[in-house]
């Protein structure tokens, strides 16, 4: 299985938090048993060795940094300090990427690079977090086809704000009328119930 992870605050963990995520989990937090300046030490759960067992090939890495404001939201004192935090965060991606833990991937043809998985490769897809404002678009929905075995299965979830906007209806109307898979399942979730962001879950098999 081939994972994309659409969300991680890597170098936040590792300049904000101290972390050398090249290390193992176990390895993270061991090294913070008895600290108590940041409120889940020893619970880390993320490392590049992790995502390396995990199947998990690429992810949308952030640079991260919010500003205090009126609603008492915690951040940085102003949009200059903000700024250079992420520009920190930049920095350690790129010295990653000089020890060869990472590759950034600018354009579809690092990507293309990246994957190269041949047709009928995986049993089983899942892509969660990806399809959402700004990110991946219907077309991906061939490709995970193409990947997948027969009778393997595709497991996603799409943003309902562009499930209509984006043409995800579309797209998934006209893999259906070409029987390209099966539906086994398709509802509407309460995604993020804290945020109040709601997604369309999909469980599909491949027909070939």
């Amino acid at each position: 299985m081939f994972i994309l992870d659409a969300h991680l605050d890597l170098a936040m963990n590792a300049v904000e938090w101290n972390r050398d995520l090249t290390q193992t989990v176990e390895d993270i937090r061991k090294s913070e048993i008895g600290m108590s300046d940041k409120p889940d030490r020893e619970r880390n759960t993320v490392s590049i060795d992790a995502m390396r067992k995990g199947n998990i090939g690429i992810c949308v890495a952030t640079q991260i940094a919010g500003v205090k404001n009126d609603n008492n939201l915690s951040g940085w004192s102003s949009p200059q300090q903000a700024w250079a935090q992420t520009q920190l965060q930049l920095a350690w991606y790129k010295e990653m990427e000089g020890i060869g833990e990472m590759i950034q991937i600018t354009n579809a043809v690092d990507l293309n690079k990246h994957i190269q998985e041949k047709e009928n490769t995986f049993d089983a897809v899942m892509c969660v977090g990806t399809f959402t404002f700004g990110h991946v678009k219907p077309p991906a929905l061939d490709e995970f086809i193409r990947i997948t075995k027969n009778k393997g299965l595709i497991c996603f979830t799409i943003n309902e704000g562009i499930h209509e906007e984006y043409g995800f209806d579309k797209k998934i109307d006209q893999l259906n009328k070409d029987n390209k898979w099966k539906k086994i399942e398709f509802f509407k979730s309460n995604y993020i119930a804290s945020k109040d962001v709601n997604a369309w879950l999909g469980l599909y098999e491949v027909i070939k």
